[in-house]
């Protein structure tokens, strides 16, 4: 298949577009930078990366290839900044702007299957729920409402009708290399005191493979890309510095300190109900 990763540079991206080019698939990855030397660096950067001559490296200045499957894991990182408006305003407008680019350049040639990356953070504090659990009312939670709809909107337009829309609400993604890791790589490991939320997460490997099951069996809707292992916030902070022995006690409350530490305050079981009835199986941890 041909297949368009948007944000097919960053840390799901990488893992997942190395998983696609290893299957054979011709993989196209999109960067919204409008910097010539920063496409450059990219383009070098993907091909030490991948070792692969099955992808291509698209940018405004290319034209846009017909695909199969779109993914949309593009946008402005959370953690990069510390959450201001201002900020919040930037991420969810980085995303918009992708999404309406997709449907500028797609309108009358749209893939099978469009993808677009969403969070478990949609969904209210507190809960046990599966796909059709009660939405949130937070900040983090109306980002991913916006974008949600607005990745929903494309089936209004033009060939995009015909296309399965999939809304992957992906939950803390722990493995090498990015994510909680590597905010944490820093700072000493830590016990915080209560710890026992539970944190919706998805080990690296998992959230390759469940890609590649709503790839191949082409699901649409919601589909939470979380792991049925429920964990703690401290057994979280484990997984994400394995080699650490001694944590440190640290009052829970510091974490409201920053908007992107609320994140992980959060108290919710998500199931991942539409990966397990399509027979998916996580690796389960220790």
């Amino acid at each position: 298949m041909k297949i368009l990763v948007c944000g097919g540079s960053g840390f799901i991206g990488r893992a997942l577009c190395r998983n696609l080019i290893a299957q054979n698939h011709q993989v196209f990855i999109y960067t919204h930078s409008a910097n010539i030397k920063t496409i450059f660096k990219t383009s070098a950067f993907l091909k030490k990366t991948f070792r692969s001559t099955n992808f291509g490296v698209i940018s405004l200045y290319n034209d846009f290839p017909n695909v199969d499957v779109i993914i949309n894991l593009s946008g402005e990182s959370i953690a990069k900044k510390k959450l201001t408006k201002d900020r919040l305003d930037e991420i969810l407008q980085s995303r918009i702007d992708t999404i309406e680019l997709l449907l500028d350049e797609y309108r009358l040639r749209a893939p099978k299957l469009f993808i677009q990356a969403s969070a478990t953070g949609i969904y209210k504090d507190n809960v046990t729920c599966d796909e059709t659990g009660e939405l949130g009312e937070s900040d983090y939670a109306r980002i991913c409402k916006v974008i949600e709809d607005k990745a929903l909107s494309l089936a209004k337009n033009s060939t995009f009708r015909y296309s399965k829309i999939c809304l992957a609400r992906i939950g803390v993604v722990v493995g090498f290399g990015g994510g909680l890791s590597q905010n944490l790589r820093f700072l000493p490991k830590t016990h915080f005191m209560p710890g026992d939320n539970t944190i919706p997460y998805i080990l690296l490997n998992d959230i390759v493979s469940a890609f590649n099951l709503i790839i191949n069996k082409k699901l649409s809707g919601p589909v939470n890309l979380c792991s049925d292992d429920y964990v703690t916030l401290n057994k979280l902070i484990s997984l994400c510095k394995p080699h650490c022995p001694i944590a440190i006690p640290c009052p829970r409350k510091l974490l409201k300190l920053d908007k992107r530490g609320e994140l992980l305050l959060a108290d919710q079981k998500i199931e991942p109900k539409v990966l397990l009835e399509n027979g998916f199986t996580f690796t389960k941890i220790k």
